[in-house]
């Protein structure tokens, strides 16, 4: 059962929907009289009464979720069996009752807010999750259409790929997930993400073994082979690194790491 402990919380979810009610009700009917107002905040508040049925572990009273509120809670706030700070393992196990719900009950409505959940609230490892569940149904469409809008950058395709290996989710990656990978990599991956998360990208190119088009070529030969030439940024920051090793920092590096925004990249080693 989903809820909320916050009071607070609680109070200021009544505030909204009173203040939403109002307003419906002045802009459909502007000659409404005092009276009618109390008359509809009267039954409000008998609705907001008689759903309150879920006590807290303060003994408090909270609003009883529906199941697609618990699910837009989920996504939207982070927030699983009334906790927010939980290791990723913890994530993974108690959102998996409500995530296999979701595929059976919503699975088009879990997927738009785990989307709104990645693009608004920045969430990253529960909408992955989503994501891997999703990878299980047989029609494909719902997975393919998602897959560029939840995983954003070369971490997330990492958490994807290793939860698909070892999450308990599905067997292995299987071809639709590779694919999936490939055409991810194929158009989204540039300059930037093969400098700052070479590592995790040598992990999946490893497992997903994609076929690279000319245009992502120069990264995978700097992941892979560990060329440094292979495209301006990696040349970059290879003189970049190779000056400050050997103490120099004049104003033509400093141009450089201004010019491919190195100040945090020039802390690794190619």
């Amino acid at each position: 059962m989903g809820y909320r402990s916050s009071a607070n919380f609680l109070k200021f979810k009544k505030a909204i929907r009173i203040t939403e009610v109002l307003k419906r009700l002045i802009s459909l009917c502007k000659d409404i009289n005092e009276l009618q107002v109390k008359e509809v905040l009267k039954g409000l508040k008998g609705f907001m009464k008689s759903n309150e049925k879920v006590t807290t572990f303060e003994a408090g009273k909270a609003y009883e979720l529906s199941f697609k509120e618990q699910v837009a809670e989920m996504f939207s706030l982070g927030l699983v069996k009334g906790n927010f700070y939980q290791s990723d393992m913890e994530v993974i196990e108690n959102t998996k009752d409500i995530m296999k719900k979701a595929l059976d009950k919503c699975p088009v409505w879990a997927t738009k807010c785990a989307i709104y959940g990645q693009e608004f609230n920045s969430l990253k490892l529960i909408p992955v999750i989503w994501l891997v569940y999703l990878s299980t149904l047989k029609d494909n469409k719902l997975f393919e259409s998602a897959f560029g809008r939840i995983i954003t950058n070369p971490k997330m395709l990492h958490d994807f790929m290793t939860l698909t290996r070892k999450g308990g989710i599905r067997d292995g990656m299987g071809r639709r997930v590779k694919r999936a990978v490939n055409t991810w990599l194929n158009g989204r991956l540039n300059d930037y993400h093969a400098t700052r998360y070479k590592t995790k990208l040598q992990e999946v190119i490893k497992v997903a073994r994609p076929i690279a088009i000319e245009r992502v070529q120069p990264y995978m030969d700097y992941i892979i082979n560990g060329n440094k030439d292979a495209f301006k940024r990696s040349s970059a920051l290879k003189k970049v690194i190779g000056s400050l090793n050997e103490g120099k920092l004049d104003i033509g590096i400093v141009g450089i790491i201004r010019e491919y925004g190195l100040g945090s990249l020039t802390r690794l080693k190619l």
